[in-house]
């Protein structure tokens, strides 16, 4: 009993220079013995596995009683600075997911000053601070809208594909449009080509990057309507 005793001393008072009470930084002499569990030379064959055994049961409670964060037990490549963006989120956004609604939502709003336009936004529609609170839980919808950057291939077409729908409004508008039209023939003209011309782009999108975009555009349904 008085072993145990002894050993327990000697562990609280370890982890309390561990702790650096006075703040100062040890020096590589003292780190070493601070760190470094008696030796045989110290306390004995016997005393040396006891007091290993002790240590290994104290550890353990402190494991059980403060278990691993999650975003922790997620493996990190050894390459991960080879790795695209996109596959880098899940590492980036693991510690972000520990947090509560509340932490988040203030993180949020500590990335913009009080009277920027960005923070009147959010602050006069709060489902925003749900919808990018919603984007970091889930497991793919940040990865997928970042990789619509890194697929070059995609990204040329649909540039293209949207210049000619800037080349047809334009043409369009010679059409149906006439100097000569009533002002609420003109403006209906106007509202029919800008709807129409906005639903050909929007589907533009979703043909090339409909995966992509299918996680982020269900949370947006979910959040606002």
């Amino acid at each position: 009993m008085l072993n145990h005793l002894w050993f327990f001393l000697v562990f609280v008072i370890s982890q309390a220079f561990s702790f650096q009470i006075f703040s100062q930084e040890p020096s590589p002499s003292q780190h070493e013995a601070i760190i470094t569990s008696p030796t045989d030379e110290t306390l004995g064959r016997d005393e040396q596995l006891e007091f290993d055994e002790f240590h290994e049961d104290i550890v353990e409670d402190v494991q059980k009683s403060r278990p691993v964060p999650a975003y922790k037990k997620i493996p990190i490549p050894k390459d991960i600075e080879n790795k695209k963006l996109s596959e880098t989120i899940p590492f980036i956004l693991g510690p972000l997911k520990l947090q509560s609604d509340d932490e988040l939502k203030r993180l949020i709003q500590d990335r913009f000053k009080v009277d920027s336009p960005v923070r009147k936004i959010f602050d006069k529609e709060p489902r925003l601070y749900q919808y990018v609170i919603a984007l970091i839980r889930h497991d793919t919808a940040l990865q997928k809208l970042i990789s619509i950057s890194e697929n070059l291939e995609k990204l040329k077409n649909a540039l293209w594909m949207m210049l000619g729908t800037m080349l047809f409004a334009f043409v369009l508008k010679k059409i149906i449009h006439h100097d000569s039209q009533p002002f609420l023939t003109a403006m209906l003209y106007t509202l029919f080509r800008f709807t129409f011309m906005s639903f050909l782009r929007i589907f533009i999108l979703w043909y090339y990057f409909r995966e992509e975009l299918a996680p982020s555009l269900s949370l947006l349904k979910k959040t606002f309507f």
